[in-house]
């Protein structure tokens, strides 16, 4: 499971209250398309 979320530094009860980082790249991706598409439009 901490390889799979790339978090292999926490412990278990850290990672119930981790957010992976892979997860995380994806949000930041989107959020930087929507602000372009925003400041373009």
């Amino acid at each position: 499971l901490k390889a799979a979320m790339q978090i292999d530094w926490m412990d278990v009860k850290e990672m119930t209250q981790a957010i992976p980082p892979a997860y995380t790249e994806y949000i930041g991706k989107y959020l930087m398309d929507q602000i372009k598409y925003d400041y373009d439009n």
